[in-house]
């Protein structure tokens, strides 16, 4: 018997996003993978695929499965995680902060905005790659 393919559950989807954002454990989780990302990008920036989603969202998608996990211990009598947030959620949801990631590293890089965290921005410039519109105010001392 072939599995059928879920579909995304956007509601749960949004909760779960909503959960990890404003959790801070997690939500320092996922500013550790950006930056570590970000390093990545700078090892490989010479070659010719430097960044997937696919397989940053792979990275994503472990801190996914413990906010479900969280999730699940916090709010329901169960530990059922997984199957509040189903692999299929998680998966979108993993891809999204990996394209959102992705979003912003090149607006960094092509207009110098700072939409990312000042480490990873650090981490960026002392590899060599510099936005083309120079350093954001956001971090200029005035």
């Amino acid at each position: 018997m072939a599995r059928r393919a879920r579909e995304v559950d956007e509601h749960a989807k949004t909760e779960l996003q909503l959960y990890v954002d404003n959790d801070e454990p997690l939500n320092r989780r996922v500013k550790q993978v950006e930056e570590m990302l970000a390093k990545g990008i700078c090892r490989r920036k010479n070659y010719e695929k430097p960044y997937s989603s696919e397989l940053a969202a792979n990275v994503f998608s472990r801190v996914l499965l413990d906010a479900a996990h969280k999730y699940s211990r916090e709010f329901s009598s169960g530990g059922d995680g997984p199957r509040m947030f189903d692999a299929t959620t998680r998966r979108a949801l993993a891809l999204d902060y990996a394209d959102d990631f992705k979003q912003r590293v090149n607006a960094y890089l092509k207009h110098g905005t700072q939409d990312i965290t000042k480490t990873t921005a650090d981490r960026l410039t002392a590899c060599g790659v510099k936005p083309l519109a120079g350093r954001a105010r956001r971090y200029r001392r005035r």
